[in-house]
This record gives structure tokens, sequence and C-alpha cells, in this order.
């Protein structure tokens, strides 16, 4: 990069896999090394990606810190302080109280100099909670990093909007990340041109700086590696199904990537079923899994696809079917990729897990650079596609329609100078007529109304809340953990010890007058076996009340949402409240097998 500009924005196009992270704290460090900043804060959109991005800040740390002074970022999320470990052994094994352990503290934590955490805990200075100006505070003069910045909603990227706002103000350098971003989302987090135009520059990888005085800069990139990738285009997934067999055998590493659990998890079976007798290896990656079970097998195949997995490719063909976690800050590479159609930003992100390390792979010989978009079906114009709207969730059929528009014409896309063409031509505003044009009213007045409840949120005109009651993400499907408890706990008294099927050892409940370092010690064993789910995926909580077992040690919510809930687990997999009937409802029971992970059982008719 030229010139490092202190105080200034930074927004990075560059393609998926390129090294935008290696770049943002380049620039980091060239501000560190000229006293031009006092720390680093690296967002991320997940508690996941922020996990594995603190592993490679440790890394970078331990390189351009000197040896007498602490290597290590503070991890910041809604469960890091579970890790947060206030005394360590020193060289005489003796425990003592860590130096820098006064930042172990939710609303101190942002003060830490190097941290890395999910978006949400920078966002927490600009929404109206207690302590906002602390959380300010511990921001102003740093480098602020965040990272995917295409993967967040209206209503978290309108507060994303605020928060650059302030971060200029505050002192900060701001460095902004994506492969995929619109030309209307880079104008919002960055203003237009120059005073004069509202042209926003198409070359691509580009680098645009809004210095500390407001002028823009724009220095287009040479691309580092390009790709040229076949796209098919299918509404036959049992032709899909067999082209995935077929590449599997003859050696290659295929990724699918669905849309829904429940997608992944049927063809995951299906794909299972066909692979018997052969020496395919079928994977399956989703959220329904306890956090320790998905954690070891996400570390698994990640290694296998992986660049350093070489020796693992060679044994076998393999099918890993995945969700939407795959998209991202996951390092993958796959010989052959079949997709759902979605989102156009979601389907250039999923292939950028395909041939990711180009030749320093030893790929088969019948390998192509090939991806199959399955579409569930044609989106006609001439269909009302207004009724059936719902059918494409967790994405919006609008933005769908769009979608297919674009790729439905695709025979081959040329990595990356195609990335900037789609995303404009999926996301720059147009008028539209018939049901096409109800489908983008909806949505223009949803995104309207995301828009102004962010700006509500961060107005200092509302009354002061507390940090559980702020609002960072609006979400229709609330997010809950489940505990999954051994039928009938053995015998013993929850309010004792609890018996999960996936350990041979029960956990014991600590007494009410226990130190804050031992009940920590027993909520990180049931964080570890917890499931994370949507509540509509999710018991009731009046069917499994935790109030006696847990009520002294976590936070169990109130009457209007309940974020902890459990069920026993029976010998067959399905879950029992505590009268030990079937957990679910309206004619679904809920199941929990060790390959599927937690899915959903339709009663038959």
């Amino acid at each position: 990069m030229r010139e490092i500009h202190p105080g200034a924005c930074y927004v990075i196009e560059a393609e998926m896999g390129c090294g935008k992270t290696e770049a943002a704290l380049f620039v980091a460090y060239k501000l560190l090394e000229d006293h031009s900043a006092t720390g680093i804060y690296f967002a991320l959109p997940t508690q996941l990606t922020s996990e594995k991005i603190h592993v490679r800040m440790d890394d970078f740390l331990s390189k351009i810190i000197s040896d007498s002074t602490r290597k290590e970022s503070l991890l910041i999320h809604g469960e890091a302080w579970l890790n947060w470990s206030t005394y360590c052994d020193n060289e005489d094994g003796v425990a003592t109280a860590k130096p820098d352990s006064w930042f172990y503290a939710p609303k101190r934590a942002l003060l830490a100099p190097f941290a890395v955490g999910t978006v949400d805990q920078a966002l927490m200075s600009v929404i109206n909670v207690r302590h906002r100006d602390l959380r300010a505070f511990g921001l102003a003069g740093k480098v602020v990093i965040i990272d995917e910045i295409h993967s967040y909603d209206t209503y978290t990227g309108t507060l994303i909007n605020e928060l650059v706002r302030h971060l200029k103000d505050w002192g900060c350098t701001v460095i902004i990340l994506s492969a995929t971003l619109s030309a209307a989302a880079q104008k919002k987090l960055i203003g237009s041109p120059n005073s004069g135009s509202t042209t926003i520059p198409q070359a691509y990888p580009l680098v645009s700086v809004q210095d500390s005085i407001g002028q823009r800069l724009s220095i287009p990139i040479n691309p580092l590696c390009r790709k040229s990738v076949k796209i098919i285009n299918s509404t036959d997934e049992l032709a899909c199904i067999n082209e995935a067999l077929c590449a599997a055998a003859g050696g290659q590493q295929v990724l699918w990537i669905e849309n829904t659990v429940q997608n992944a998890q049927r063809l995951y079976q299906t794909l299972s079923g066909a692979a018997v007798g052969t020496t395919i290896e079928i994977g399956l990656i989703h959220s329904r899994y306890p956090h320790e079970a998905r954690a070891a097998n996400e570390s698994r195949w990640v290694s296998m696809y992986g660049k350093d997995g070489s020796q693992e490719r060679s044994l076998r063909g393999r099918i890993l079917l995945g969700t939407q976690i795959l998209e991202q800050s996951i390092d993958i590479d796959a010989d052959f990729l079949i997709t759902r159609l979605a989102p156009s930003d979601m389907l250039l992100q999923r292939i950028g897990r395909l041939w990711r390390h180009g030749s320093l792979l030893q790929r088969p010989k019948d390998a192509q650079c090939k991806t199959i978009v399955l579409h569930t079906a044609f989106f006609d114009p001439a269909v009302d596609l207004y009724v059936s709207r719902y059918d494409d969730l967790p994405y919006e059929r609008y933005v769908m329609v769009r979608s297919q528009e674009i790729w439905w014409q695709k025979e081959t896309i040329q990595i990356p100078e195609d990335i900037r063409p789609i995303i404009e031509g999926t996301y720059a505003e147009r008028l539209e007529q018939g049901s096409i044009s109800k489908l983008k009213a909806e949505l223009d007045n949803r995104v309207r109304s995301m828009r102004q409840q962010a700006l509500v949120s961060a107005s200092s005109t509302m009354n002061v809340m507390d940090d559980d009651a702020a609002r960072t993400r609006l979400n229709d499907q609330p997010q809950i953990r489940l505990l999954l408890i051994a039928k009938n706990n053995h015998g013993d008294d929850l309010s004792d010890k609890i018996w999960m099927p996936f350990s041979d050892a029960p956990v014991i409940l600590p007494l009410p007058q226990a130190t804050i370092e031992e009940k920590k010690a027993v909520l990180k064993k049931l964080y570890a076996q917890m499931i994370k789910t949507s509540e509509y995926c999710a018991p009731s909580y009046d069917s499994f009340t935790l109030d006696e077992a847990l009520g002294s040690l976590m936070y169990l919510g109130d009457r209007n949402f309940r974020p902890i809930r459990a069920a026993y687990l029976d010998h067959s997999g399905f879950l029992l409240d505590k009268a030990s009937n079937y957990s679910g409802h309206k004619g679904v029971r809920l199941k929990y097998g060790k390959k599927l992970g937690l899915q959903t059982v339709r009663d038959e008719p």
C-alpha cells in the first residue's frame, strides 16, 4: 500500500481467500510502528469466526511484539468470559494473578490493547446502554478492523454505519473488509469519491480510502490470483447426487452447501446410503450439534479439506455437506462444488471455497474448477411469486429472483473480474412490474423499518438500557441453547448433578456459596454440551423448567424469552419433557443423533 493514513477509513474489496486479513494487519502494524494507534480490535460476525481469527491474531502479535511484553489478544464475545482465566502457573508451579486480568470483565474488555471478538461488542459503544462511553473509550485511537461486512442485515448494517462514523470522531483508523460489497453499501460506509461526483470506481480488487480530513482515494490493486469457474445450472437434485458420487469415486473432495439444516440432513442420509460399499466418506457440518462435538467435527473436516490436507485427500474421495457455516472464514478447498441457489454474494462466497489454493494442492486428473448451482425451481416472472415468497427462507424471494436472473445465464465466471458486475446486477436499484414489484415493495418496507429501529437504538433520546436488553441484531428466529439430559437423569436429583448423554460422568452442580471460578468450571462443562438452535426447533421451557437446578448458576430469562431449554434424551434419540412426553410442536417431534445432530421429525398423518 502506497501510504498509510492515520485516522482514515479503508475499504478493502478483493476476492475470497486472497489475503485481506493479512493486508489489514499490515496496515495496523505500520500504524502501531509509527505510534499512530493504541491497539487493535478485530470485529467478526460470529463467535466461531472470531475464535478462528483470534488464533491468527495471536500469531501476528507474537511476530511484532518483543519478548518482554504480552503477545496475546483478548477474545471477546458472549461466551468468551468462560475462558478468561484470572490466574496462571509461574515457573515454580504456583498460581499467580495474570497482570492483565483487570480487563477480564464484559464492560472493561474493550480497554484491552489487543482484542478479537464479535462486532456486537463494538456496537455496544453506539447503542444507548449503560457504560457505552467506557466502551467507546476502549476503542478510541485503535485500529478497528470489521470483517465480512457484507454478511449483516440492514438493522446491524445501519448500526455499523453509525459505529464507523463515531470511530472516525474517536481518532480510530477503520479497516473494512469484503469480497462482495455493493456500490450502495460502500458509499454508505465511505462516502462519494469526491465532492462533485457520486460515481463509485468499478475497479476490482480495490482499496478505497477516506482520510482524516475527508479526502477520498481509490487505489486499484492487481489481482493476486485468477481462476475460471465453470457454472452448470440444474433443477435435477438426483442428477447432482450422481455427479457428487461420481466425482468422489474418482478421488475428488466434493463440497455441497445447502441453505437449511433440514436439507443438509436429508441429503446426508441419501448420500450415506448411496455410498455404502464404496470407499467414499460422507461428512456433515451444521450448527445443531453440541458445541464440543461440533468443534471436533469441524476441526477434522477442515484439516482434510485444508491446504495441509494433501495426504488425507489422496486416500479417498469425500463429500462434505453443510450449511452457511462453510461460506466464510473457514479455510477449506474443494475440488468440486454443488450449491443450492442463494443470493449472489453468498454464492460467490461459496465459490471462494472452490480450488481456493489453486495448484498448491494436487488434484485428481478428472477434476475441473466447476460449480453446479442447484435451483429448487425456476422463478418465472409470469407466475405470482409473491404467494410462495416464504419458500426461500432464510433468504428474501426478491433477492433470490434477482440472483437467479444473473446465474441462470452463466456458463463460466472469471474470478475476480466478474465479482463486481454480478453483485451490481443483483442489487442495483431498478423498477419492477407484476408480482416481483410486490416482493420488492415488501422488502423495501422491511429495510426501512430495520433502518429506523437501528437509528432508534443508537439514539441518545431513548432510555438507557441494560446490556441484556440491547439489540445488535434483529432476528425473527431467536436463538436458544438446548441442554440434553440422559433420560430421567439416571434417577438423580437435577439440583445435585446432571447426567448428559455425551459424557460418562455427571456434572456435579456447585453449591450457592461456591466461588466464581468453581461455578465457571461447571458452566464450561454445561455450555460445551449445549446445542445452539432456533427457538422454533426447541422444546418449550414450561415442559422442562430449570429454575431449581440452574437458577443460581446461569441466566434463564423471563416470561418473554427463555434462552436456555432442556429435554431428556431417550434411547431411540427422541427428546422428552419431564413427564416423558415427546418434545415438539404442531405435529413435529425433536430427535438427536450423533451423525445428524438435532433434527425435526414430522409425525405421519
